[in-house]
């Protein structure tokens, strides 16, 4: 797994859907940090498999941890997209 070809904001078309332009801006930017949190699962990835390849002696308590850190960065972004978007529901009713 690589990194895109193109930024994930670009395939966001806002003319889409009805918010305003600080949810809109809001929600590109919690895309744009869900797409470091696909780049650390990746890292994750290779190290682990290179830990256990070169016997480096990481252990599955430290993946575990990294994971968790990861999980726990992709669901508060989650949570702001969900909020920014509620909250634009809220403003245009």
């Amino acid at each position: 797994m690589g990194k895109p070809d193109k930024d994930l904001t670009q395939d966001f078309h806002m003319d889409r859907v009805n918010l305003d332009i600080s949810t809109s801006d809001e929600i590109k930017r919690q895309i744009h940090h869900m797409s470091f949190g696909i780049d650390a699962l990746d890292g994750l990835g290779m190290m682990a498999a290179h830990a256990i390849e070169d016997d480096i002696g990481v252990t599955g308590e430290q993946i575990a941890s990294l994971l968790k850190c990861v999980e726990y960065s992709l669901l508060t972004t989650q949570r702001k997209i969900i909020a920014a978007i509620d909250e634009n529901d809220g403003n245009t009713h």
